[in-house]
């Protein structure tokens, strides 16, 4: 209340009851010795035969561990004791080695006359073992700037892995992942114990956890000195590494440059020796006969919707690349981005997956100029983290994405997203034509139509292909991808609700504006589904028409429309997709086009001679110029042979 002059605090300790005088004159004064007596073991590079014990303790300087397959232990094993240059930490560092694998060890951690409680931990599977499961959680940028949630993220961690493997699921995890940003900025010594060993004490005793260096880590020597990784260590030392898990092969990267970050010094591992590295890991294991996944993670992302400018050209143009080159590459996990985002490489299997709301400040939609990526079908301005489950035996994976919303919309430990893999499973089948005819004249706007495969398999995505060479799709006049959702920003107070633009979508239909196409010229084209596993079929069979006259179409496929109307857009209100259906009953020009509620015009999206059929066509929230508008209410306008339309769209960012 200001009546005293500043107090310097030596040591401040929670009871659970008053003590007594006599207890309380047992602490000493002022000036006795800061001891920090809780040993609170950290766990971290994890083999078969081996792992790391590591502690923070003042003083001590002795490293020992106790461990046995039982809890009497009966095994010692001593380690290094490194003190930080202000003596105010000092990190003990124990290996054990010699260790069985896939087997439970108990141990204590002990430092002079302290010593931990009594913890466990079970070995990793022995590389190319053929049974099981590997699991391991995903989390990132937990540097606490923003009060506690990485201790809430750690806090439903526990929850979540209970209630899927009982009361000791924590057993059941193999891993944590962290993709970097531990801690706020990296030369701040004190930091690390706040913002990184401090909330994971629950579960880091029990669980080896393995970090992805971040750019707030800003390279400092604590960082190195805290990690132990030399036992991994790429071509440049512990800045990258890889390791094996059974029949898994983690490779973490380093995307940090000094150039981003405040300092006084120089370095730059967005280089090639980096990528050559890389490509002799993915090699070797692409190769490797008891390896059957590859899991890559680093801390900046190639793109990301929530956050663009966070964004590095070294991922895109060069890491992502290398990965998409080994089928084996399942997965490239990042951060940098503080929100969720889900993702795909359009060829191959390669998941895309943004996990960095795991405790610091979130990015939230409008933050930034947002960017709709293609390769991003997910998107969620919230606290998450991520839980893979390998079955090794089958060779599959599941993924779930768990989120505690955000401080406009609190949520409990909700799955937001799961996704997942088998590699046994079928491909989709070959999609057969359904209309218009191969070799039939015709004149855009015009669907293009295939067997509708979504009742018989789980499909994610399609893929139109329209080339003016037959049989020769290397330089395409058109080669779209559309996918069954895209979650791409929310509805905005009060509900916050995710709104998916590809609400409705028709998988099995293209529509042919004619956009780059020649009059009276003939044109192939060809269409393929991919699943929800990340396998595209085998593409159909080619097709052509000619870019002609619309009176000459005779297709019995085409269903009668009986009268020309225009529907309500939807979603509606939307942000920044919407989707606008018509039909036209009598052959003729059409036009549609957007207005501002002045009467002023923004957009238009058809002005063409038009067939009669049913047809939809989607406005992306701008103008002639492919500029974005504003927020607002907007008169799409549709112009037809006897028709004549106004409706109102708004759209709300």
């Amino acid at each position: 209340n200001g009546e005293d002059n500043a107090i310097d605090v030596a040591d401040v300790k929670l009871y659970s009851k008053a003590l007594t005088d006599e207890e309380i004159a047992e602490l000493g004064g002022y000036g006795h010795p800061e001891i920090d007596t809780e040993i609170n073991p950290y766990l971290q590079t994890p083999t078969d035969t081996s792992i790391y014990i590591c502690w923070n303790a003042y003083p001590g300087e002795e490293a020992v561990v106790e461990y046995g397959t039982s809890e009497s232990l009966g095994n010692s094993t001593i380690g290094t004791v490194y003190v930080f240059p202000d003596s105010t930490r000092w990190w003990h560092s124990v290996k054990l080695t010699g260790l069985t694998a896939n087997t439970t060890y108990y141990y204590k951690a002990k430092t002079g006359d302290y010593e931990s409680e009594l913890y466990r931990f079970t070995t990793q599977l022995a590389p190319g073992s053929n049974n099981g499961h590997v699991r391991f959680i995903i989390v990132g940028d937990n540097q606490r700037v923003e009060d506690t949630k990485f201790d809430e993220i750690v806090e439903n961690i526990q929850q979540t892995v209970t209630n899927l493997y009982g009361s000791s699921g924590i057993d059941s995890i193999d891993l944590l992942i962290n993709v970097g940003d531990i801690v706020n900025d990296g030369r701040v010594l004190q930091e690390f114990d706040r913002e990184f060993f401090k909330p994971l004490e629950p579960i880091s005793p029990f669980i080896p956890t393995m970090v992805s260096i971040g750019n707030h880590e800003r390279e400092a020597d604590h960082y190195y000195q805290y990690m132990k990784y030399e036992d991994f260590a790429g071509a440049e030392g512990e800045p990258y590494y890889s390791y094996k898990i059974g029949r898994i092969c983690f490779i973490a990267l380093n995307t940090n440059k000094s150039s981003d970050m405040d300092l006084d010094y120089d370095f730059n591992y967005r280089n090639l020796t980096q990528i050559d590295w890389l490509n002799t890991v993915l090699n070797e294991a692409q190769n490797n006969d008891d390896i059957d996944w590859i899991f890559t993670y680093f801390h900046h992302p190639g793109h990301t919707e929530i956050s663009p400018p966070s964004a590095r050209l070294y991922v895109q143009a060069q890491v992502l690349p290398t990965l998409a080159k080994y089928s084996k590459a399942e997965m490239a996990i990042y951060g940098h981005a503080h929100d969720y985002e889900r993702g795909a490489l359009p060829d191959g299997n390669l998941r895309l997956m943004l996990v960095g709301g795991s405790g610091s400040y979130l990015e939230r939609w409008g933050d930034f100029t947002n960017i709709n990526y293609p390769e991003i079908q997910k998107t969620f301005d919230h606290y998450c983290y991520l839980l893979i489950d390998i079955d090794v035996v089958n060779e599959s994976y599941t993924g779930k994405a768990y989120s505690l919303g955000h401080d406009n919309k609190r949520l409990a430990n909700v799955m937001i997203d799961s996704f997942y893999r088998d590699k046994n499973a079928p491909p989709p089948a070959k999609p057969g034509l359904v209309s218009p005819d191969s070799g039939v004249y015709i004149k855009p706007i015009f669907w293009v139509v295939v067997e509708d495969l979504i009742k018989e398999y789980d499909i994610m995505s399609s893929q139109l292909q329209v080339s003016d060479k037959k049989g020769d799709y290397r330089y395409p006049k058109v080669d779209k991808i559309q996918d069954f959702e895209d979650i791409y920003k929310d509805s905005g107070s009060p509900n916050y609700t995710p709104i998916d633009v590809n609400d409705g979508i028709e998988l099995n239909k293209f529509l042919i504006t004619g956009t780059s196409l020649v009059q009276d010229k003939t044109y192939w084209w060809r269409i393929r589904y991919r699943d929800k596993n990340l396998q595209w079929s085998e593409w159909s069979d080619e097709w052509s028409f000619t870019n002609g006259d619309p009176s000459v179409i005779s297709d019995p496929s085409v269903p009668i429309v009986k009268e020309t109307k225009l529907y309500e857009n939807y979603p509606n209100p939307f942000n920044p997709v919407t989707n606008i259906k018509f039909s036209i009953k009598k052959p003729g020009n059409v036009s549609l086009k957007i207005y501002s509620i002045d009467g002023r015009l923004v957009k238009t999206l058809i002005n063409n001679e038009m067939s009669s059929g049913e047809f939809e066509i989607r406005w992306e929230g701008t103008d002639n110029n492919n500029i974005p508008v504003p927020s607002g209410a907007y008169l799409y306008r549709i112009e037809a042979p006897n028709y004549v339309k106004t409706l109102k769209a708004l759209l709300i960012k």
